[in-house]
């Protein structure tokens, strides 16, 4: 199943490198890093988080 995973890139609660782990281990992934962001991807950076579900879903 397509996976998209959105992760902020300053992250300090769970850092960056999981993200690529993760997407490493689920195939079929794509790893979406957002700079100038923190742990709540969704709520530090709105604009680029949508962006990125949209493309996403898009294809």
């Amino acid at each position: 199943m397509p996976t998209l995973i959105v992760w902020g890139r300053d992250d300090a609660l769970v850092p960056a490198a999981y993200a690529e782990d993760f997407g490493g281990r689920i195939a079929g992934s794509r790893v979406e890093l957002i700079d100038d962001c923190g742990h709540v991807v969704q709520a530090d950076q709105p604009e680029r988080a949508l962006s990125a579900i949209t493309k996403f879903l898009a294809g």
